[in-house]
């Protein structure tokens, strides 16, 4: 619906949200467990990331940390002031999230999570990770 708004990808104001997945192949334990601590390590938690700061310039990501982790997976993100220069009285805010995820054997996935946002809210990318996270551990 989104993407036919926007005249196929011509006029982005209008697309909201939008999902990508990757499969890695043949990733093992031992990759996986030593990319999830690097992603802990440059991620770490943020105290109180359901509310980041509002001074943040253009293409200036803001880190929401680490917001959901357990033995399978890992969870992180952002927001990135997209406004462009020029544009001042068009804000756009993108929040994105990342769930680094190992399936069945050696499947491991990165499913990426992107949604318009207003600057001060990290709520709804929050909640679909819980969700899409609810969705995949169902069926792993």
């Amino acid at each position: 619906m989104e993407w036919k708004k926007s005249n196929n990808g011509k006029n982005i104001f209008e697309i909201k949200t939008y999902l990508i997945a990757q499969v890695a192949e043949g990733n093992s334990l031992k990759e996986f467990e030593s990319d999830k601590k690097i992603i802990l390590t440059q991620n770490g938690k943020v105290p109180d990331s359901s509310k980041p700061r509002t001074d943040y310039k253009y293409g200036e990501p803001y880190n929401l940390g680490i917001f959901a982790e357990e033995k399978d997976y890992v969870a992180f993100g952002a927001i990135t002031n997209a406004t462009l220069p020029n544009q001042p009285e068009n804000k756009i805010y993108m929040a994105s999230a990342n769930i680094y995820i190992r399936m069945k054997n050696t499947r491991v996935m990165s499913l990426y999570i992107f949604n318009r946002v207003k600057k001060d809210d990290a709520t709804f990318i929050k909640s679909f990770t819980k969700n899409w996270l609810d969705c995949l551990k169902k069926n792993k």
